[in-house]
């Protein structure tokens, strides 16, 4: 068995365990999916850190966009609009 299938057994274990004690599955359902979807939860989480890194960027980019449209004069504004 490969890391994959052994993380699907467990999560798979503790769903059924979850459906035993009448609990919400539901949270090991999406973990089942984010296995199944990346291979591994170590490449979700990876794959996680990699979007918000990008979305810090994406963010700190628009953040000085911003900056710099407030630091213009009026008359440097006007003729951008």
């Amino acid at each position: 068995m490969d890391a994959e299938d052994d993380e699907l057994a467990i999560l798979q274990a503790l769903h059924a365990h979850a459906r035993a004690e009448d609990e919400d599955p539901g949270l090991v359902e999406d973990l089942i999916d984010l296995v199944r979807g990346f291979g591994s939860l170590d490449a979700a989480a990876e794959a996680s850190e990699q979007a918000e890194r990008r979305t810090d960027t994406q963010a700190r980019e628009l953040s000085a966009t911003i900056d710099l449209w407030c630091n213009l004069p009026d008359a440097d504004r006007s003729r951008h609009r």
